[in-house]
């Protein structure tokens, strides 16, 4: 059965392609691979015998790209339940958005500084 998936750039060390979609891609069954680099000026279709494998090795940037199958089922939305118990590990108040909201940012912010590798996300309103 083909796949196909998008490859996403969270790092652009080279500064060429930039973040984000870079790239489409499909693989064939035998796992082969077509990938459809994106954007101007060089747009361009490469083949990889070696699958994702190769991609990866060649393009990963060690790590700071990576593969996203269009048929990986999406994150299901937060619950009640779910956010219920946000409330409680975070020991707010009431149930109000907005403090939870700040307090994720708050949250965020600490780990961000403490790793450095958690990318900039951009902020709800």
């Amino acid at each position: 059965m083909t796949r196909t998936f998008t490859l996403v750039r969270d790092e652009d060390i080279t500064g060429v392609s930039g973040t984000g979609r870079v790239a489409v891609g499909a693989q064939f069954d035998d796992g082969m691979v077509v990938l459809h680099w994106e954007g101007d000026p060089y747009t361009t279709t490469t083949m990889h015998p070696g699958g994702t494998d190769s991609i990866l090795y060649i393009h990963g940037h060690g790590g700071k790209t990576r593969i996203v199958w269009d048929d990986e089922t999406p994150l299901t939305p937060f619950d009640d339940k779910d956010f219920s118990f946000l409330y409680t590990v975070l020991e707010l108040p009431d149930d109000n958005f907005l403090c939870l909201h700040m307090s994720a940012r708050k949250l965020l912010g600490k780990l961000r500084a403490f790793s450095g590798r958690i990318p900039r996300q951009k902020s709800v309103p």
